[in-house]
Formats: C-alpha cells, structure tokens, sequence
C-alpha cells in the first residue's frame, strides 16, 4: 500500500510538472507574439508632414457624426479652425442630438473661418445603425478627395490634417490611412490612466498588424480614406444590422482588396486624443459596444486573434488559481512566467506611448496586469448579450 501510495503521489507530481512546463510554454508563445507586435511597430516609417518630395496636397473633407456632444463640440471647433491646412471643409452630421448641440453648431456656423456643413440625420435614415448612416450621408455630400473622420468629443493637433493628408500624397493609391488615437487624462485619475494604458495596446496592435500586413483593427476618431474607395465597396454594406464597427468595416474591406495597401501614420502629430470614461457605467458601455464589432465578426482572422486572446487570458487565471490550490509545482517557475510576460508588455507599451510624448508609469501597468485577465473575462461574457444604452439609445 505504501508502495502504490508513492507511485500514486509520484504520478500526481509528474502531472503538476508537465502542467507547469505546459503553461510556461504558453507563456513563453505569448511573449514571442508580443516581441512581434514591438518590432513591428518599431518598422513602421516614421511619416513626416514637410517630407521633402514636394508634392500636391489634397483637398480634405472632415467628417464627424455626432450626437450629444455639446461639451466638447466648443474644444473641437476651435481645434479645427486652427488646422495649419488651407484646403479643408467640415461636414457635421447632427444625430437626433437634444442637448443642444445642433443650436450651438448653427450659431458657429454663421461665424467659421472654415467651410463648414451641418447635416440633420433624420429617423428614417437613422436605422439600426445611427453613426454608420450619418457618416454615409456626410461623405456621399464631402466635395474633398481624401475624407478624414473623427468622433465629436476629440481633440486634434493643429498640424493633424497636414500629417494624414501628407502621408496620403506620398502614398496616393492607399485604400486606408490610419492615426493614432489616445486618451487625455485631465482628472489624473486612477481610473483614467488604466484606460489610457489599455487603448494605447489597443493602438499598438493595430498599427503593428498593418506593418505585419495583417491588420486587425483601426479607429475610426483617426482614418482616412477615398469617396472612391468608400462608395466602390460598399463601405458598410452588410454591416447595417450593427451599431458599431464602422472602422472594422472599412478595414476588412480594404484588407480584402490588397492589405498593404493599408498605412499607419506614425507621427504625434497625427495623434487624436479623446477622454477616458468617468465612471463604471459610461465604460461599461463603451467596452460593451467595443466588443459587439468582435461577436458579430464571423470566424475570420480579427476573431480567430480574439479568441486566442482570451484563452491566453483563461489560462493566465487558471494559472493563478492554480497556484492557490496548489497545482503547480514550481513556484518560482510560476513568478518567472509573469515576470516574462509583464516585462515583454511593458517594453511594447512603452514604446507605442511614446507617439503620444509620454511614458508608461510602472505602477499602474503593475496594478493593470492584476485586474487585466479579469476584465477580459467580464466583457467578453458581457458582449454575448447583444443589446447596450450608448448616449441614451438601446443599440444591437
């Protein structure tokens, strides 16, 4: 008996060894996987707005949905009416906002130093999905050869349309012109600062991907692409049923037609910023509809990457877990593991930050690294329900 105990507890030993060595090869996959994601973005051409060759710049039409927007509709106009471009025209599309955003838009129209159009989407336009319509009707009016789309509560450099119009002029069969996108923080919250950390990822990893040409996202608060472009594949066309995505929906698009054909401009002064959201509801929401792009995607390549992701995220809690029951073997090989995984992180958000002139603060990736894999859990269950509030309205 007592032999068969010790090869009973020799064999549960072996166990809890291979699945230490299994996990640790994991670990070490996923640093590879992020080694990747650095030197990509490290490749990425640095684009200079005065580049040398002189050539002609485009006219570019700006245009921006909005809805609600009334706090930050003053700080964008201002934004736009000091843009360092000559040629440019401002398309605003009005979604049904009643927080007078329409009004004050109005009144600003009349004293513009720049030409600027306020559009009304009306219900019957309106749909299931709201911003795809409004952008449709706005770039279908957009008299610019290149459209440049932003959100109503950015905040633009005032060199940002020279840089993507530059980068467009050096590179004029471009089907996608994609810009960086951060968070501005002005509370200096806890909170804020972990969503700017998790959306400067977010960045790098569409930005390395479209080096890897193999992009799996954009954002659409910074793209730039044709009226041609945007009309000959039907830009949203099946899509219309979801509420969000209009960028994941250009972009597969242009993917399907010729991926390097799709850039990112990697210039701070091509950076838009926008703000983190204040409070649990507001991010709850936003992650929610964030995640509906990826549920409805189908099992193509942006998903298949999704779904990798959150099985690493699985077996990082499992790991953890197991740690605290006692089924891992090694707890030094356990620290070792995090510890290549945290440091590969950090090298690469380091870096894609500093596009937008900062660094990453240690301490808050440390604390981020703690809650990460248990928030990737949460919204990816959340998002199989397929119904979210944004800015006052039950969307799919």
């Amino acid at each position: 008996m007592l032999f068969e105990g010790g090869r009973l507890g020799a064999s549960e030993t072996s166990k809890q060894v291979i699945l230490s060595y299994f996990f640790f090869a994991i670990y070490l996959l996923y640093a590879a996987a992020v080694f990747a994601l650095y030197r990509a973005w490290r490749a990425i051409p640095l684009i200079d707005k005065a580049n040398n060759q002189k050539v002609a710049l485009p006219k570019v039409s700006v245009v921006i949905a909005v809805r609600n927007e009334l706090a930050h509709l003053p700080a964008l106009l201002s934004d736009l009416a000091r843009q360092q471009y000559a040629d440019f025209e401002v398309i605003i599309i009005n979604d049904d906002s009643d927080d007078g955003s329409a009004e004050l838009l109005e009144r600003y129209q009349k004293e513009a130093t720049f030409p600027l159009y306020l559009l009304h989407l009306t219900a019957e336009e309106r749909g299931l999905a709201p911003k795809k319509m409004a952008l449709q009707k706005g770039i279908r009016t957009a008299q610019g050869e290149l459209i440049l789309t932003t959100d109503g509560d950015c905040r633009l450099g005032v060199n940002w349309i020279k840089t993507m119009a530059s980068a467009y002029a050096h590179a004029p069969d471009s089907l996608l012109i994609c810009g960086a996108v951060a968070y501005r923080n002005p509370d200096k919250t806890v909170f804020g600062d972990l969503q700017a950390i998790e959306f400067a990822s977010l960045i790098g990893v569409g930005g390395a991907t479209i080096q890897m040409r193999n992009p799996l996202m954009c954002n659409a608060a910074n793209l730039g692409f044709t009226p041609t472009f945007f009309e000959a594949v039907e830009a949203y066309g099946g899509s219309l049923h979801i509420a969000s995505g209009d960028d994941q929906s250009l972009l597969a698009k242009a993917k399907a037609i010729d991926a390097r054909r799709i850039i990112f401009v990697k210039n701070s002064e091509a950076v838009v910023c926008t703000y983190p959201e204040k409070h649990w509801s507001g991010f709850y929401a936003q992650r929610k509809r964030w995640a509906s792009k990826w549920s409805e995607g189908g099992l193509g390549w942006e998903s298949f990457a999704a779904i990798l992701v959150f099985l690493f995220h699985i077996l990082h809690l499992l790991a953890i877990f197991g740690i605290i029951l006692g089924f891992y073997e090694s707890l030094p090989l356990f620290f070792a593991q995090i510890l290549i995984k945290s440091c590969f992180e950090f090298i690469f958000l380091n870096q894609v930050l500093k596009i937008t002139n900062k660094s990453l603060h240690l301490g808050k990736f440390v604390l981020l690294q703690i809650v990460y894999s248990f928030y990737v859990l949460f919204f990816a269950l959340a998002a199989q329900s397929k119904t979210y509030i944004w800015k006052a309205r039950l969307l799919r």
